[in-house]
């Protein structure tokens, strides 16, 4: 009994044993058991305890980068005296000092002044607390004293600092202001360097990657001029009429700068990037070629043979008509096209009255002319008429001419553009004989054709009234037929009559004889041999016609410019009646 109990006892153990031996490999398979693992453990520790090195994604590795893109800026400041009108309060040197104590540690600045000679005011250097006093204590040499404005020399001056001493990988900025045109004195000079600024400079500049922003300060200052700059060197441009505005121009560019900035250290990230792998795009399986269409063609009977028949002949003859109209449209086509190629302007021109400019009277043969201080950029189709004088705008007036007449229109001068002596305030029409002034300066709108047909009306009507009176002189209505009109085609002289006694009536071959001798007269004869000498009258003493004062009539207005006509007439006109005044001061 013992043994059994024994045995039993053995049994059991031995059958826990077994469990046990089967039960351990089945759970270090079991996948919960690894996933719960693997929760836990980070990529490095998993390849440690595996062994095998696992590799890092290229998109998992850090971007390694600058914290701030560096600049160079170069400050171009105008020191002429046209500034010192614009701004009496020196508002242009606090706004570049708060300009100056808004740039960080990594900016470098420079400073050159132009007037009519360059100033490098201070050398490209680095900001910092000492070299920022100097910079801020160089801005008192802006004095607003210089007698020109030779902005060409000073933006080569600022290119040329930036070119030799800005720091490679930086930004690079110029920051040009001014009030004025280009004026070194000589307007042939100013012209050639204009030139050079809009061409080799800002080439030069765009070249070494400089950025040139322009301030025009106020309306005198050429803004087409630094307007092409900022374009070209990929920058921007800014008006400030007025000195408080200065301020927050100095506001604007300062932003910029700081954006372009951040845009050159994010393209230097993107740069870093490693590139995108390959896509890799498997070549499109080529489709398998269309199913053949059979189409049946129904055998064709006699009717349908003639209604195609019909419908070819109706195609050839619409064809046919098309062709007629096309060639019809290209003859007159060509016809039009040579009257429409260009407008043909009628024959008038701008007199100018006082001489205030180098030519006596200017033709307009385009369809705009434009009357203003100075010349503007050369344009098809536009014609400028320069007053030389400083109370004279650059865009004063304009003259256009469309619905077959002339328009004068005022662009907003300061002084203003009357017609006929009232201050214009919208276009009017112009017509012969119109006074316009612009400010002071007077001109004359003449159309010369007017004058010469009011030239030959009076010269015809004065030529009828000699004819008129000869033929009165060599016929009479009793003995003569009427002689043809112009025009007309001269019917051959009637059959001569009978011959007549001495004492008789001219005969009708008399008269056509003097009629072929009419071309031989001359028409100047005041007085026939055949008339009555008139009886000779007592002398009457004659009476001189009384003398009348334009001045007092109204005809001519004295101002203190001169004499100016007070109501529309012709220059000889004008012109008689000032003589006529000069000669009775005499």
């Amino acid at each position: 009994m013992l043994f059994f109990k024994n045995k039993q006892f053995f049994l059991a153990g031995f059958s826990i044993a077994l469990l046990t031996l089967f039960s351990i490999p089945a759970q270090a398979q079991a996948p919960a058991a690894v996933e719960s693992t693997t929760d836990f453990m980070s990529p490095a520790e998993i390849s440690e305890l595996v062994g095998v090195d696992t590799p890092v994604e290229p998109e998992l590795m850090p971007i390694v980068a600058s914290a701030d893109v560096p600049s160079d800026i170069v400050l171009l400041l105008d020191n002429s005296g046209s500034m010192k009108v614009n701004d009496p309060q020196f508002l242009t040197a606090k706004a570049v000092t708060e300009f100056i104590n808004q740039l960080d540690d990594n900016t470098r600045l420079g400073i050159v002044i132009f007037d009519q000679k360059v100033t490098l005011a201070h050398p490209l250097t680095e900001i910092s607390s000492e070299s920022r006093a100097q910079m801020l204590n160089s801005l008192k040499k802006i004095n607003y004293k210089g007698l020109r404005t030779n902005s060409p020399d000073g933006l080569e001056r600022a290119i040329y600092e930036l070119k030799l001493h800005a720091r490679d990988d930086t930004e690079r900025f110029i920051v040009f202001l001014t009030d004025g045109i280009v004026d070194t004195g000589d307007k042939q000079k100013d012209i050639a360097k204009v030139d050079w600024m809009r061409k080799e400079l800002a080439a030069d500049a765009s070249n070494n990657d400089i950025r040139i922003f322009g301030i025009a300060f106020t309306d005198g200052a050429d803004f087409q001029l630094i307007q092409s700059l900022a374009q070209q060197t990929n920058a921007e441009y800014f008006r400030a009429f007025s000195a408080d505005k200065i301020a927050d121009v100095f506001v604007q560019i300062q932003d910029r700068i700081t954006r372009a900035r951040q845009e050159a250290l994010q393209a230097e990230i993107e740069a870093s990037k490693p590139p995108p792998p390959p896509v890799i795009v498997e070549p499109p399986k080529p489709a398998p070629p269309p199913k053949p269409i059979i189409v049946q063609v129904p055998e064709q009977t006699q009717d349908n043979k003639m209604t195609q028949y019909m419908l070819f002949g109706i195609a050839g003859l619409l064809i046919l008509i098309l062709i007629i109209v096309l060639l019809r449209g290209r003859s007159s086509g060509a016809g039009g096209a040579t009257k429409a190629a260009g407008v043909k302007l009628p024959d008038v021109q701008l007199v100018d009255m006082r001489g205030v400019t180098d030519q006596q009277s200017y033709p307009l043969t385009t369809e705009i002319t434009q009357i203003g201080r100075i010349k503007g950029k050369e344009t098809p189709g536009v014609t400028y008429i320069v007053i030389p004088e400083k109370s004279i705008s650059r865009h004063h007036a304009v003259i256009e001419y469309r619905n077959h007449a002339f328009w004068v229109m005022d662009q907003g001068s300061g002084n203003g553009t009357k017609l006929n002596n009232q201050l214009l305030e919208e276009e009017h029409r112009l017509k012969h004989g119109d006074i316009l002034t612009f400010d002071t300066f007077n001109f004359m709108f003449s159309e010369p054709e007017m004058e010469q047909s009011d030239a030959t009306v009076v010269q015809a009507s004065a030529s009828q009234g000699k004819t008129d009176e000869i033929f009165d002189m060599a016929f009479d209505e009793d003995d003569t037929e009427m002689l043809p009109s112009a025009g007309e085609v001269q019917q051959p002289a009637p059959a001569p009559k009978p011959a007549a006694s001495a004492t008789s009536e001219p005969t009708a071959d008399d008269t056509a004889d003097i009629i072929d001798d009419i071309g031989s007269w001359d028409f100047d004869i005041e007085e026939s041999p055949a008339e009555p000498q008139p009886e000779p009258q007592p002398e009457t003493k004659e009476e001189k016609p009384k003398k009348v004062d334009p001045v007092k009539e109204g005809m001519i207005e004295k101002t203190d410019d001169g004499f100016q006509p007070a109501r529309t007439m012709t220059p000889d006109e004008f012109d008689r009646l000032f003589s006529e005044m000069n000669d009775e001061d005499k």
